[in-house]
């Protein structure tokens, strides 16, 4: 932008320069092919004649000029106070989005955080799986424009969830028999590996790529 107002200043005085020395050419041969170079007593009255003639011309020159560099250096402001607007405003809808995504993103790993431990498992916590399950979902969905990269996380957190809660479905089919005890500690152990093992690994990922996701 600065080289191009230099070009555009420097061919608006360039151009008035030609112009005045063109147009006192244009008088000087003028007056020499109509009274001569040895009519010296003509001189003095052609010094009154072009500085009669002239200097109204090179004053509206200069006038030209001036308008020139003035509009130039208008037009070179207002183009920088709306390269200005255009910035703030893109910085304002960053700040938004944003202040969006962070928020976003910690009620995503709190309610991560809140699923139960199977150590604590009892007949509602399959129940539990789902709940945090649909808040999870319906809460991640909901703000996916904020995270159009996280499509495969989300889906692999789904099917981590998916697959602690047929465990966890079990074991509470099995609880509420009230009997085969072997088998019923045997689906505890398979819940709670499936916990530390499986569930908690992948929502580490997870989550550590949704708070990558606030400084790309």
């Amino acid at each position: 932008m600065i080289e191009k107002e230099k070009k555009e200043w420097f061919f608006a005085v360039q151009f008035v320069l030609w112009l005045c020395a063109g147009f006192s050419i244009l008088v000087l041969g003028f007056y020499v092919i109509s009274k001569g170079w040895n009519e010296a007593a003509y001189w003095g009255a052609f010094g009154d004649f072009v500085g009669g003639l002239l200097n109204p011309f090179f004053a509206f020159a200069n006038l030209i000029l001036l308008v020139t560099i003035s509009y130039q250096l208008k037009a070179r402001d207002e183009a920088q106070s709306e390269a200005d607007r255009v910035a703030q405003r893109e910085q304002s809808a960053f700040e938004v989005s944003y202040g969006l995504k962070s928020e976003a993103v910690k009620e995503l790993v709190k309610i991560l955080n809140n699923v139960p431990s199977p150590l604590r498992a009892d007949t509602n916590y399959d129940t539990a799986i789902v709940q945090s399950a649909l808040d999870f979902s319906d809460l991640f969905e909901s703000q996916f424009h904020l995270f159009p990269t996280m499509e495969k996380g989300y889906n692999e957190m789904n099917l981590a969830f998916q697959r602690l809660y047929m465990i966890a479905n079990s074991f509470k089919d099995l609880s509420d028999n009230g009997d085969q005890m072997d088998l019923e500690e045997k689906l505890r152990q398979d819940l709670t590996f499936c916990f530390y093992k499986d569930f908690l690994p992948v929502r580490q990922l997870f989550t550590k790529e949704l708070r990558a996701t606030l400084i790309r």
